[in-house]
């Protein structure tokens, strides 16, 4: 059965929505020349006067084409796998900690933004999220124009792609090293070294309560509601559940 927009729609956590209906008010802002797009740029000596840049230039796409379209595929699909797999592999039920996530990768960038003189944090700030989820499945096989890899190589792969076509590979290598940054902080020091500086604060949690999340079916498609009867989602340690083969888009 085809799939509705509205069954569409609802089978999208609010993270991955919040994504999508932001790229898409600026792009459209953009395209019709409702305001001066350079006021969505990353201009670090402006940031105290006109903070939102930090928000603007991490979503801002350009205005709309097959550049934008590519790129917002992109975000949304990896938005939407973090949001929908549980942990440790994901955030489903746990929004205080994928905007956690996502904060703590736009604040990494600010500082090599300012070095490499980066207008747009956006590619980047993908990167660092694709980042994070193919650490996370490094040995799922993807399909990427018929080419089989293991998803530990797709950001490398991306970066090539990237550097074929014309485009600098800094952004790319920025978005890379806050991604693994997030990882090493949150995934890794915690078991190796018994150090964890990446744990959410209590007052994004105050913002964003964990809620236990229920997952059923609407007109074919996996829908996912708050469900107030269990308990909040645990923070025990839990193993790796590596997925089988996924082809990119699905």
């Amino acid at each position: 059965m085809a799939q509705t927009f509205e069954s569409w729609w609802s089978s999208l956590g609010p993270i991955t929505k919040f994504t999508l209906v932001i790229c898409m008010a600026l792009g459209a802002a953009a395209s019709f020349e409702l305001v001066d797009f350079t006021h969505f740029f990353f201009v670090f000596p402006l940031l105290l006067t006109e903070p939102w840049r930090l928000v603007t230039s991490a979503f801002f796409l350009g205005p709309f084409s097959m550049s934008f379209m590519f790129n917002l595929v992109f975000f949304v699909i990896y938005q939407k796998r973090l949001e929908e797999e549980d942990y440790p592999l994901g955030f489903m039920g746990r929004t205080a900690d994928h905007v956690w996530m996502m904060l703590a990768i736009v604040l990494v960038l600010v500082p090599l933004a300012v070095f490499f003189s980066l207008k747009v944090l956006s590619l980047s700030f993908i990167m660092g999220i694709v980042w994070v989820w193919c650490k996370r499945h490094e040995q799922q096989e993807l399909v990427f124009y018929g080419f089989a890899f293991k998803a530990g190589y797709f950001p490398w792969i991306l970066t090539l792609i990237h550097v074929l076509m014309g485009s600098s590979p800094f952004g790319d290598i920025c978005g890379i090293v806050a991604g693994h940054f997030y990882v090493c902080t949150k995934d890794v020091f915690p078991n190796t070294h018994n150090i964890s500086i990446m744990n959410t604060p209590q007052f994004m949690y105050n913002i964003f309560p964990p809620q236990k999340v229920a997952v059923t079916s609407v007109a074919g498609a996996q829908t996912f509601m708050p469900d107030n009867r269990g308990q909040q989602v645990p923070g025990a340690q839990a193993p790796h559940r590596w997925g089988t083969g996924r082809r990119l888009g699905d």
